[in-house]
């Protein structure tokens, strides 16, 4: 295949310059602690919507691919676990502010972006703002633990009084509305 370009005078194709030193200083967060992240419970402000959209714009900057953003999330967790592509896909794949409450992905993310905000030193969203004050006084009756629900599925079903149903607002909570 070679000789063949050579014969053709064919010019060899350029090699790319690697940036892993600046893709890594673009996404190292290790210095940086939150509380409950040693035992993978740092309470959540945000939905998995809000994530999904961080997610998203943060693969489609230069230089960023999957598989390495992969790695730097998976580092929030301390027990060396890891997070497979086909995880992310999924995730991403979902809509609703609940939908992927229960993924790993949702979890790591946001503690990541959550490291990334506080290393570039960036205020707090308005969303952020009122998921804050919606969540953090909410304690999960069953889990006891401030911020956004984790454990409960986003199919789970509601039971409601004749003429509710069940209606999920832009922040996660779950609320009974009367049919007309």
């Amino acid at each position: 295949f070679f000789k063949k370009r050579e014969l053709l005078r064919m010019k060899q194709p350029k090699k790319k310059r690697s940036t892993k030193s600046v893709d890594a200083m673009k996404m190292d967060v290790s210095n940086i602690h939150l509380d409950g992240e040693e035992h993978d419970d740092v309470p959540v402000y945000d939905t998995c919507d809000e994530v999904r959209k961080k997610i998203r714009a943060f693969l489609c900057q230069d230089g960023v691919s999957q598989a390495a953003f992969l790695r730097e999330v998976a580092k929030t967790f301390g027990n060396g676990r890891k997070i497979q592509a086909n995880m992310l896909n999924q995730f991403l794949s979902k809509k609703g502010p609940n939908s992927g409450n229960l993924s790993s992905v949702f979890y790591a993310s946001y503690v990541f972006f959550e490291k990334t905000r506080i290393r570039d030193g960036k205020p707090k969203t308005a969303f952020r703002e009122e998921m804050e004050d919606i969540w953090d006084g909410v304690s999960d009756w069953r889990y006891h633990k401030p911020g956004f629900d984790r454990k409960t599925r986003h199919n789970t079903g509601y039971f409601c009084g004749p003429g509710y149903v069940p209606v999920i607002d832009k922040y996660g909570r779950v609320t009974t509305q009367r049919m007309y």
